[in-house]
C-alpha cells in the first residue's frame, strides 16, 4: 500500500500521486500518449484526461488538457469522438482489485476492469466502487499475505538449526 501526502507546497494532484514528472516527460516527448482512457472535469472548469502511455512502463496518469502537447490531441479527439458514440447510462463491470494506496487520506483500489485488458486498468477512490464484496476480497487476501510473511519469518527465527546460509544456494563450481 502507498501512502502518499500533499506538502503544503502543491496542491496539484499530479505530484501528490507521484507523477510529477518533468514537462517534457508530461507531454510525451519520452513516450508519447498511446491511448486516452477517461475524462474528468475538475471544479466546473478543469478537463483532466486519464493518459495510458506508449511507454509501457510509465503508470497510466492523469493530465490536465492544458499539458498535452499539441502534436498529441489527436489521441483527445479520438476519445471524445468514441465517448460522443457511448451510452451514457453504462456502467462498467469490476473484474478484480488488484493494489491499494492512500492519497491525501483517501483510499483508492487499482480496478480491473471485465472485458478490458490490463493496461485500461483504473486507480478509483473507494466510494466509486459499488463490488464491496470485492474489496473485502482484496482486503482479506493482503492480510492473508501478510500473515503468511509473518509466519514464514518467524518459523525462520524459531528454527534452531537454521542459519541465514541455508537460503544461499550452493555452486558446484564454486565447492569443488
Amino acid at each position: 500500500m502507498e501512502e502518499i501526502s500533499p506538502t503544503p507546497e502543491t496542491s496539484d494532484p499530479l505530484e501528490l500521486a507521484g507523477n510529477g514528472d518533468e514537462k517534457a516527460e508530461e507531454n510525451g516527448e519520452n513516450g508519447g500518449i498511446a491511448k486516452i482512457l477517461d475524462k474528468r472535469i475538475v471544479d466546473d472548469r478543469e478537463t483532466w484526461y486519464l493518459v495510458n502511455w506508449t511507454d509501457k512502463k510509465r503508470e497510466n496518469s492523469w493530465l490536465e488538457s492544458s499539458e498535452i502537447e499539441a502534436s498529441q490531441t489527436a489521441a483527445i479527439e479520438r476519445f471524445e469522438e468514441e465517448l460522443a458514440e457511448k451510452d451514457p447510462d453504462e456502467e462498467f463491470t469490476l473484474e478484480k482489485i488488484t493494489d491499494k494506496r492512500i492519497l491525501s487520506g483517501v483510499v483508492y483500489y487499482y480496478c480491473k476492469w471485465l472485458g478490458f485488458p490490463d493496461s485500461d486498468s483504473t486507480w478509483e477512490p473507494c466510494e466509486n466502487i459499488f463490488a464491496k464484496n470485492l474489496i473485502d476480497d482484496f482486503e482479506k487476501e493482503a492480510e492473508n499475505s501478510k500473515s503468511a510473511k509473518k509466519r514464514k519469518k518467524s518459523a525462520r527465527q524459531n528454527d534452531e538449526d537454521f542459519t541465514p546460509e541455508e537460503d544461499i544456494p550452493r555452486l558446484a563450481f564454486l565447492t569443488d
